[in-house]
C-alpha cells in the first residue's frame, strides 16, 4: 500500500473553482416577477441577463491559466500555472503544471482528481451541488444565476467587470468577480471569507473550437491507487 502523503501548498482556488467540498445549490429560475423592481434591482436583472448571455456563448473553451492566492495581505501570493478546457454540457478539464501537477477532469457525471505525485486518483460524483461554482459557470447551465447571486456590472479601462455576491451565506466563497476585456473572458477574481483572494488570469484563450472528447477521459497511469467514492456510496 502506497503511503498517503501531503502537499504543503495546495491551490485554495481548484477548491473554489470546484466546489469540490460545498454545500452549493443553484436552482433554475422559477420565472420572472411582474411585480414592480426598483432601478437597482433593474440594474441587476440586466447585469445578470448580459452576464448570462456572455457565458452561455460560450459552448467550449480552451486557455492557459496563472493563479495567484494571496492568504494573508501583504504576504508574497501562491502563484501555479496551467492549461484549461470547458465544454458545455458539465465537460471539465482543470490541469496544474506548475509547481505541483494535478489534473481535474469533469465528465460522464463524475469528477475526477489526480495527483501524478502521489499516484493516486479519487472520484467523485459530479451532482447538481456543484452546478453554481466558479468552474462550472463556464461549462454547466447558467439560467439560475439569478437565484443564487446578486450580479452588478461595472467597467474600467476596457475591462467589463461582473460581482457576483451569493445570495446564502453558506458559500465556500464571499465573492466572484468575473471579468471580460471585449467579447473574451480576460479572468476571475476569488474572495473568502478568511480574507485570501485568488486571482485567475486566462492566455492563449481560444473559444467554441471542437475539443477532443477524451480530453474528458480520465484514464489512470499504471501504479494508481484509484478511489471511487461514487462505488463506496452506491453500496450504502
Amino acid at each position: 500500500m502506497k503511503l498517503i502523503k501531503a502537499r504543503l501548498l495546495k491551490p485554495l482556488s481548484l477548491c473554489l473553482m470546484l466546489g469540490l467540498n460545498a454545500g452549493l445549490s443553484l436552482s433554475v429560475s422559477a420565472g420572472e416577477t411582474t411585480a414592480p423592481v426598483s432601478e437597482a434591482a433593474k440594474q441587476q436583472q440586466e447585469a445578470t441577463a448580459q452576464l448570462s448571455q456572455r457565458l452561455q456563448s460560450i459552448q467550449s473553451m480552451a486557455a492557459d491559466f496563472i493563479q495567484e492566492t494571496v492568504q494573508t495581505p501583504g504576504k508574497a501570493p501562491q502563484v501555479t500555472r496551467g492549461h484549461m478546457t470547458v465544454e458545455r454540457p458539465d465537460r471539465f478539464r482543470w490541469d496544474v503544471k506548475e509547481p505541483y501537477p494535478q489534473l481535474v477532469i469533469a465528465g460522464q457525471g463524475k469528477v475526477t482528481v489526480y495527483d501524478p505525485d502521489l499516484e493516486q486518483a479519487v472520484i467523485r460524483k459530479l451532482d447538481q451541488s456543484l452546478h453554481d461554482t466558479p468552474a462550472l459557470l463556464l461549462s454547466g447551465d447558467t439560467s439560475g444565476l439569478s437565484q443564487s447571486y446578486q450580479i452588478s456590472l461595472s467597467a474600467k479601462d476596457g475591462i467589463e467587470s461582473y460581482q457576483l455576491q451569493p445570495r446564502s451565506g453558506d458559500r465556500l466563497f464571499e465573492a466572484l468577480v468575473v471579468n471580460f476585456k471585449g467579447k473574451q473572458l480576460e479572468s476571475m477574481v476569488l474572495k473568502d471569507g478568511l480574507g485570501a483572494e485568488t486571482r485567475i488570469r486566462f492566455s492563449a484563450l481560444q473559444e467554441n473550437n471542437k475539443p477532443d472528447p477524451s480530453l474528458f477521459q480520465f484514464v489512470p497511469p499504471k501504479g494508481t491507487d484509484l478511489i471511487d467514492e461514487t462505488a463506496l456510496k452506491s453500496k450504502l
